[in-house]
C-alpha cells in the first residue's frame, strides 16, 4: 500500500540504510515530484536548502520534510552505489 499524503500538507519521510550487503555501501534516496529539506538529527530545524536526492551512509537513517503541493503518484527509490544493485521502487500519492 502506497503512502497517501493530503495535498497542501507538510509531510516526513524517514530514508534509512539498513541493507545487509557484504560491503558497506552508501544507498542513494531520490524522491519524485516534491523538493524536501533535510531535518536535522537533533531535531532543531533543516537544513537551508532544498534536496531531491539525498546520500543515506551505512547503517544512517535520516529524517526529510517536504511541502505536497502536486497532486499525483510519485516515485520514491532507494539504490546503493554498486552499479550492479537491484533498485527499489515504491510510490506515494498527494491527494
Amino acid at each position: 500500500m502506497p503512502a497517501l499524503v493530503p495535498t497542501d500538507r507538510r509531510s516526513t519521510f524517514t530514508p534509512s540504510d539498513t541493507h545487509s550487503y557484504p560491503a558497506a555501501l552508501t544507498a542513494v534516496f531520490h524522491l519524485h515530484g516534491h523538493p524536501f529539506r533535510l531535518l536535522d538529527r537533533l531535531d532543531d530545524g533543516w537544513k537551508p536548502y532544498w534536496l531531491d536526492t539525498l546520500a543515506v551512509e551505512p547503517g544512517q537513517t535520516q529524517r526529510i520534510a517536504f511541502a505536497a503541493t502536486s497532486p499525483g503518484r510519485w516515485l520514491i527509490e532507494s539504490v546503493v552505489t554498486d552499479w550492479a544493485a537491484p533498485r527499489l521502487v515504491r510510490w506515494y500519492a498527494v491527494e
